[in-house]
């Protein structure tokens, strides 16, 4: 009986300490884009910006850029990498935080993604469109309509 109360105990505390480590490592990660003008946009309380944390801006932004990745040509992914050098990173960050776990390939799993981040619905659509926008002033608009 003890031994499955140990048992128990230590499981219990094993994935705990899993989760924080999984935080842990989606924020050190999402640090790491401090700096990035999407990132800061997103997480500006502001004026135009959301308000996002830097998991929930970097996070989404890879669960996002996961969807193109499985939708778009890899010649066209690579394109559209050049308007967001840091797509790796986001995507990164989103794996961290558990919210991408194989490639997002259909507009539900992305929306499970953003909840996951808590991001409400009307965030998810103002972040896409500052991601549509600054991805126009960036990389034109060819890779605006990539994405």
């Amino acid at each position: 009986m003890a031994v499955k109360l140990l048992a128990s105990v230590i499981l219990g505390a094993a994935l705990t300490l899993t989760g924080c480590s999984t935080t842990e490592t989606a924020s050190q990660a999402a640090n790491g884009l401090k700096g990035d003008p999407l990132i800061s946009v997103l997480t500006n309380s502001t004026g135009e910006g959301l308000g996002l944390t830097q998991t929930q801006a970097a996070g989404g932004l890879g669960s996002v850029m996961s969807l193109a990745s499985s939708k778009l040509p890899a010649a066209d992914y690579a394109e559209l990498g050049k308007a967001l050098p840091n797509a790796d990173k986001y995507i990164e960050v989103a794996k961290s935080a558990g919210v991408v776990t194989d490639p997002i390939t259909d507009v539900a799993r992305l929306n499970s993604a953003m909840r996951k981040l808590d991001i409400s619905p009307d965030k998810e659509s103002r972040m896409l469109g500052e991601l549509s926008s600054y991805v126009g002033k960036v990389g034109g608009e060819p890779a605006r309509s990539m994405l």
